[in-house]
């Protein structure tokens, strides 16, 4: 059985414009210890793909139909928080057995916050010096320049690049079986996108859904690639026998 199963997933968005069809029967699996790259032109919906599976769909989008299996639990995606809509069968595995970075890494923190109370949330059931020191050992590890400075700051005084490593170990800290990976090394020079690359592959068996633009990216790191275009997602193919130059061609349909 596969870790990952979408089946026939619509959904749409309800604008000022009229009725916007954002997915489009989309169907995909993920198998246990699978990198698999997400690519297509922008606007065609990979990130709402990506909101979908983990239940974070924006106020004004809605799923007609189909469903998001994680390892047998399914689930039908609606907007996050919206609790009176039913039960929520992904409460107790999001952050957890499955993890997200947002592509806008700013959106998965609280502006008004310190960075180092935000990650402090992570060891919630440890003391007020556990955590403290947990907190400095996690802003080591993800090698942000001044870690004492960073835990201090909001995050609007911390550069993306340092957002984004920062998000990348938060979502790897519980040790998931899923992470959905948004465009996660854009603002990250080569040096922190090889710590970051090191960091996933730490994690054995992991399984990762890689949306990327970068053609090399996917090649070196996934072992089979889905093309989406216009809401709809292709047949899975190798990562070995699809040249960068068709990946190309496929992001500017």
């Amino acid at each position: 059985m596969a870790l990952l199963s979408v089946e026939q997933l619509s959904v749409h968005a309800e604008k000022e414009e009229g009725d916007i069809r954002l997915l489009k029967s989309v169907s995909l699996e993920l198998e246990k210890n699978e990198w698999t790259a997400l690519m297509g032109p922008s606007g065609c919906g990979k990130t709402t793909l990506a909101n979908a599976v983990m239940g974070f769909l924006k106020a004004d989008t809605f799923c007609d139909y189909g469903t998001v299996t994680f390892d047998g639990i399914v689930n039908v995606p609606k907007q996050f928080g919206l609790d009176f809509l039913g039960s929520d069968p992904f409460e107790n595995i999001r952050g957890k057995r499955m993890a997200y970075v947002m592509q806008n890494v700013r959106e998965a923190f609280d502006p008004t916050d310190r960075i180092g109370a935000q990650i402090a949330e992570l060891y919630e059931e440890d003391g007020f010096f556990e955590k403290r020191k947990k907190v400095n050992d996690f802003l080591e590890r993800a090698q942000v320049k001044d870690p004492k400075k960073v835990s201090r700051s909001s995050p609007l005084e911390v550069s993306p690049g340092e957002l984004q490593k920062i998000m990348i170990m938060a979502a790897l800290e519980k040790d998931p079986e899923l992470i959905i990976l948004d465009e996660p090394f854009s603002a990250l020079d080569p040096l922190s996108r090889e710590q970051m690359t090191d960091e996933l592959k730490k994690h054995e068996g992991m399984s990762v859904l890689l949306i990327t633009h970068e053609p090399r990216t996917a090649k070196r790191l996934c072992q089979s690639i889905l093309f989406m275009d216009e809401g709809t997602v292709s047949e899975k193919y190798s990562t070995a026998e699809v040249s960068e130059e068709e990946m190309i061609s496929r992001m500017e349909l």
